[in-house]
């Protein structure tokens, strides 16, 4: 069985949970957030919508040990 995960973040900005595997344009467009507003999880965001960055290779070296 699979499961689903997304990662979410509370934005003090918008006052609401935020999804993190989006880019943060397509959440500032998602969020109605005004040009040139400073993001609060600047830095947080998906570089590609769909994909967080995680440490796949510490995760893979412990994988191929066994």
């Amino acid at each position: 069985m699979g499961g689903f995960d997304v990662r979410f973040a509370p934005c003090e900005a918008v006052r609401e949970m935020v999804i993190l595997d989006q880019t943060q344009e397509e959440c500032a467009q998602e969020h109605l957030c005004p040009q040139g507003r400073i993001c609060p999880l600047d830095g947080c965001f998906a570089e590609y919508s769909g994909l967080f960055e995680c440490e796949m290779p510490l995760f893979l070296s412990e994988v191929t040990k066994h």
